[in-house]
């Protein structure tokens, strides 16, 4: 018995009953949406950014034809990865954000491009913003609004016109939007790479998939009898033949696997804004781990150290030793994230500032991929004791045999 297979409402395929289970959850952990309709033996996967609404409004129809065309590019940017977006709607279904376009009349040396942002606004997603909207030689200037004119998070986008290289610098605006927009949603969901891509390359994946499931079994070869019976009238034939293949056999080669990795800080910085009287320097970054040999590294253990011990605050999505079971993110083989390494971590980050960090499950990481210590925040606040900040990132494999330094570091001069 099969089950027709389709994505995004399309037959790509089917699967049989017994299959069926093992690839859902396949699916799912690679962040895909099913539904099944077990009425016509069918069940169709939704990208997992088909959830999220997007929409996208000028209220000034005036605008430029490059601000339009910003728009215009956005709005195929985001669909093309399956979210759902719309234009200059009425709100009466409320998006998850809305991006309102206009004309910026007057441009600074430092700054290009204005974005007034919600006062709701994810931290993290204006990081991604801080970090992709990098134009030209300028940077992007954020201000937070004051008069909420929605109740959901919205961004008003003020683009200069004319500008220099004017059509590169459009291009670079709606590839900046799409690549934060495109991060922080992906993030929610899953920390597979799946919904970075396109739909169409989402649907060949799962096409290949699915002729990998339901590949008829390779016809066995036929049995000569005859060969048989001589065999079993004749077995010290058999057994000369086997010898002699053997001793004019090239011995079989053996190579070394090589044990080797490097790790590196993926971050952005967002300084404090004029009016914060904190003056809190919030950093937003991830620590990557990427096999560089030939070896499969298993269970990682991640130092992160800061100089001097009481410089900032670290934290992020790991959970103490025990409390593995009641914090950490459930899945159907237990706890799945990061822990302290040790009970006692506290003690190590206030006597000599180091996180000691290791996954909760265990933890595969074949030749040429990656994985890390993701989202973590770290806060800064700069006195006139320490002028100096530097955090540094190690990893340990093999019970400790091997210790890999980061390729860079997280510092600060004041």
């Amino acid at each position: 018995m099969f089950t027709e297979v389709l994505f995004d409402g399309v037959v790509i395929g089917r699967l049989s009953k017994s299959s069926l289970s093992g690839f859902s959850m396949f699916c799912e952990r690679h962040g895909l949406r099913s539904n099944h309709h077990r009425d016509n033996k069918q069940i169709e996967f939704m990208p997992a950014l088909r959830k999220h609404t997007i929409d996208l409004s000028t209220s000034n129809p005036k605008l430029s034809p490059s601000i339009k065309r910003v728009k215009e590019d956005l709005y195929g940017g985001l669909e093309s990865f399956g979210f759902s977006v719309r234009l200059d709607s009425d709100l009466s279904i409320k998006p998850d954000l809305i991006i309102e376009f206009h004309h910026r009349k007057e441009v600074s040396d430092e700054y290009a491009l204005l974005i007034e942002y919600h006062s709701s606004l994810d931290i993290k997603f204006k990081n991604y913003l801080n970090k992709e909207l990098k134009l030209d030689t300028r940077s992007t200037q954020f201000k937070k609004s004051h008069q909420d004119k929605h109740d959901v998070p919205y961004l008003v986008v003020k683009i200069p016109t004319p500008y220099e290289r004017e059509n590169d610098f459009m291009n670079l605006i709606s590839e900046g939007l799409t690549r934060a927009i495109l991060q922080y949603y992906t993030d929610q969901h899953t920390t597979s790479t799946v919904p970075y891509l396109p739909l169409d390359l989402q649907k060949h994946w799962l096409k290949n998939l699915l002729e990998g499931y339901t590949k008829d079994a390779k016809e066995e070869p036929k049995v000569d009898k005859k060969e048989v019976k001589s065999k079993v009238e004749n077995p010290k034939n058999d057994r000369k033949e086997s010898v002699e293949s053997q001793a004019f056999s090239p011995p079989p080669t053996q190579t070394q696997k090589e044990t080797k990795a490097e790790g590196f800080f993926d971050y952005t910085v967002i300084p404090p804004e004029p009016e914060d009287e904190d003056n809190e320097y919030l950093i937003n970054g991830s620590f990557i781990i990427k096999n560089t040999g030939t070896a499969t590294l298993e269970n990682p253990i991640i130092c992160i150290k800061k100089d001097p011990v009481n410089s900032v605050d670290f934290s992020g999505k790991i959970v103490p030793p025990s409390m593995v079971d009641t914090m950490s993110v459930q899945n159907q083989s237990g706890g799945t994230g990061w822990r302290y390494v040790y009970d006692d971590w506290m003690k190590k980050v206030k006597d000599k500032g180091e996180y000691w960090i290791a996954p909760i499950q265990a933890m595969e990481i074949p030749p040429g991929t990656e994985e890390g210590l993701r989202n973590f925040q770290i806060v800064l606040r700069p006195s006139a004791e320490t002028t100096n900040i530097a955090i540094d990132g190690f990893i340990y494999l093999n019970q400790g045999k091997h210790r890999f330094p980061s390729n860079n570091r997280i510092a600060f001069s004041f």
